[in-house]
């Protein structure tokens, strides 16, 4: 073979390697930490009871996506600490939350077994344990059927819904602070769940959620100091949406609904920090 045909292949078999490896570069971009790596350190400050590392400055490029899935993976990997999962919760419920964190929806999240305490056993948080703790009041659902695929409309959802409920969530926790906090950053934390103090539980029959009233006071020696004060109808769209919307987010999660889960639709009006 002539030496400039020699010469001219090894060249051509260079330029295709070079360009191979542009193109996986292009698809497969080095961003930094994978999914996986991050959930990993995601779990480990939340078990050693550290802020948690801030997602969008790790990872500037991600999406809500990646943050769903990353939050999955963390979740994984804690929940046998927390006994299980118990259900599932909506953040950032109101209209002008969503437009401030730039949101078409509100967020998903899971609540832990662990962290369900009955209103009738009167229950007492430590906030040593628990830094960083709000007050948060919300309506919540009780699954009574199982649910395995999504569903289309609210009236094919009540079938699966035994009880409704009134909720004092009490999220805790501190995320690093790098940057401005985004909505990345709540879902890859699972919006910071912790407690969540459940109460009489509602035929669904009986009770129109979103004319719920919701009051939230201090007691004091001299009568009682009001916090907040709003009704059901203060998240976007109504109660009934955000659960479906909360439902067909955990299935496509690939999450379990089962009878017994409670769901938690979001905050409603203000959100307080916990105090003795």
């Amino acid at each position: 073979m002539h030496v400039g045909a020699v010469i001219a292949a090894s060249t051509r078999h260079r330029i295709a390697i070079l360009l191979i490896a542009m193109l996986w570069a292009v698809a497969w971009p080095s961003a930094g930490p994978t999914h996986i790596e991050l959930a990993k350190r995601l779990a480990k400050a939340h078990l050693a009871g550290n802020a948690l590392p801030q997602f969008s400055a790790i990872r500037p490029d991600a999406t809500l996506a990646d943050a769903y899935d990353v939050q999955k993976r963390f979740v994984d990997k804690v929940a046998k600490k927390h006994k299980g999962i118990a259900g599932y919760k909506g953040a950032v419920a109101g209209a002008a939350g969503q437009k401030a964190l730039k949101l078409d929806g509100p967020l998903s999240a899971v609540l832990f077994r662990d962290g369900w305490l009955e209103a009738t056993d009167k229950p007492t948080i430590r906030l040593a344990k628990f830094p960083g703790t709000k007050i948060e009041t919300e309506v919540g659902f009780v699954i009574g059927r199982a649910i395995i695929r999504p569903i289309n409309d609210v009236d094919a959802l009540k079938a699966h819904v035994e009880a409704i409920v009134p909720v004092i969530e009490l999220p805790a926790g501190k995320l690093e602070a790098a940057q401005p906090m985004t909505a990345l950053d709540l879902a890859a934390a699972n919006v910071m769940s912790a407690n969540y103090i459940v109460g009489r539980r509602n035929p669904v029959a009986k009770v129109n959620p979103d004319r719920a009233t919701i009051r939230l006071a201090k007691r004091l020696a001299r009568g009682d100091e009001e916090k907040n004060k709003t009704t059901g109808a203060a998240a976007h769209l109504g109660q009934w949406q955000n659960l479906l919307h909360q439902v067909n987010h955990a299935i496509g999660q690939r999450r379990e609904i089962k009878p017994g889960h409670l769901i938690l639709t979001g905050a409603l009006g203000k959100i307080i920090p916990a105090e003795p």
